[in-house]
C-alpha cells in the first residue's frame, strides 16, 4: 500500500536520511525504531506531507504524491504531546479532523461516539469532560480516538507513549495492536523503546545514522541480528572485537582478546568484525576444560535476577559479559565457563559503530 522509495534528506548541509525505501502492506504494522536523532520522526513528516524530502518518492496505493497536500493525503497521524486542544472538550477534540472534512453534523456525533468506544472511553461520560482534567491514559485515548474518527487510509504515530509510565504504556500497547487489527488499519509507528516495537510490530525497520540497519519480523531481528549496531541496540551487549579471523573447511576461528570462537562456516562471512555471545550460550561451568575453543576463563562477580532467570555477570581478562544460568554459582572463583556454538554468532560493524 505504502511504497518509500529512495528517500534522502539533508540538515544544514548534513546527511539526516540516507536513501531510505521499504514497503508496507495493507493492514501491516511496522516499526521505525532506532536512537533518538536518527531521522525517525522527519522521515513520518515527509511521508505525511508536512516537509519535503531533498531526494526519492513517495507512492500510496499506487499513487505518487509529491504534488498531495498533507490535508488531502487521508493519513492521521498522533504526537508525542498529543496536541490536544486545551480550550475544548473532548467531544470537540475528537470531532476536529471531521468537520475539517465538512462530515454533517449527525454523522459527526455518530463518528465520535464510536472512535470514543473503540479507545475504551464511554461517550456518555467522556463527551463534555474538559482534557484538562483527564489522566494521561485518558489524554491518551482521546488523541487516539481523534486520530481514527476521520477513518485514515494510514495512520502514524510518533512515540505517542512516551511520556507514560510503564505499567500504564505497556497497558496501551497491547490495547494499540487489538484495535488496529481489528479494525484492519495500515500503521507506520516511530519509537525508540525496543520492547515498545516487539509488542506492537509485524515487521521492525531499524534506523542508525539515517540508515536502514536491518528490515524484518521482531523474531528475526532478536535472533539474527545484522550487524553489531543492531545487537547492540536490542540490548544484547556481549559482544567482542575480533583481531583475526580464520576460514576452516567447516568452521570459522575468531581470535579475540577473551579467547577464540568457532562456529559453522555458514553463519560467518568475510564482513564479521564482532563475536556475539546470546545470553544463553552458557553451557556448562567447571573448575578445568579441555577446550580451547568457546571457552571463557574467568570468575563471576555478581549475580542479579532479571525477567524470572539469575543473570550472572563473568569478568574474563578486563570485559564483562552477561549470561542467563540457572544453575549454581560461586562469586569471585576463578572457572572455565563452557559455551554453546549454536549461540555464537559473527557479526559485521553495522554504521558508526
Amino acid at each position: 500500500m505504502l511504497q518509500i522509495q529512495n528517500i534522502s534528506k539533508n540538515y544544514d548541509n548534513a546527511p539526516l536520511l540516507r536513501d531510505i525505501s521499504f514497503n508496507i502492506a495493507d493492514g501491516e504494522i511496522v516499526c521505525l525504531l532506532g536512537p533518538s536523532g536518527t531521522g525517525k520522526t522527519t522521515l513520518l513528516r515527509i511521508i505525511a506531507g508536512l516537509e519535503e524530502a531533498d531526494a526519492g518518492q513517495i507512492v500510496f496505493d499506487g499513487k505518487d504524491l509529491r504534488n498531495i497536500p498533507p490535508h488531502e493525503r487521508g493519513f492521521g497521524m498522533m504526537f508525542q504531546d498529543l496536541a490536544l486542544f486545551p480550550h475544548k472538550n473532548v467531544f470537540q477534540n475528537v470531532a476536529f479532523g471531521l468537520r475539517m472534512q465538512n462530515v454533517s453534523h449527525n454523522e459527526i456525533i455518530t463518528r465520535v461516539n464510536e472512535a470514543l468506544e473503540l479507545v475504551g472511553l464511554d461517550a456518555n461520560k467522556f463527551a463534555a469532560r474538559d482534557v484538562n482534567n483527564l489522566s494521561g491514559g485518558e489524554q491518551q485515548r482521546v488523541a487516539l480516538a481523534r486520530t481514527l474518527a476521520p477513518r485514515p487510509r494510514l495512520v502514524m504515530f510518533d512515540e505517542p507513549l512516551g511520556a507514560l509510565d510503564r505499567i500504564l504504556r505497556e497497558e496501551l500497547v497491547h490495547e494499540l495492536r487489538v484495535l488496529l487489527k481489528r479494525l484492519r488499519m495500515t500503521a507506520l509507528y516511530v519509537t525508540h523503546d525496543q520492547g515498545e516495537a516487539f509488542a506492537l510490530a509485524d515487521r521492525l525497520i531499524i534506523l542508525n545514522a539515517g540508515q536502514i540497519q536491518q528490515a524484518a519480523a521482531p523474531p528475526e531481528i532478536y535472533q539474527q541480528p545484522a550487524n553489531a549496531f543492531v545487537a547492540r541496540f536490542m540490548g544484547l551487549t556481549n559482544l567482542i572485537k575480533i583481531e583475526t579471523l580464520e576460514r576452516r573447511d567447516s568452521e570459522v576461528r575468531a581470535k579475540t582478546d577473551a579467547g577464540i570462537f568457532a562456529i559453522a562456516k555458514e553463519r560467518a562471512s568475510s564482513e564479521s568484525r564482532f563475536v556475539l555471545l546470546r545470553p544463553r550460550a552458557l553451557e556448562r561451568i567447571s573448575e578445568s576444560s579441555n577446550g580451547t575453543e568457546n571457552v571463557l576463563h574467568g570468575k563471576i562477580v555478581e549475580t542479579v535476577w532479571r525477567a524470572g532467570h539469575q543473570q550472572i555477570v563473568l569478568q574474563v581478562r578486563g570485559s564483562e559479559f552477561i549470561f542467563e544460568w540457572d544453575g549454581g554459582i560461586e562469586l569471585n572463583r576463578e572457572r572455565f565457563f563452557e559455551l554453546d556454538a549454536h549461540a555464537i554468532q559473527f557479526l559485521p560493524n553495522g554504521e558508526n559503530q
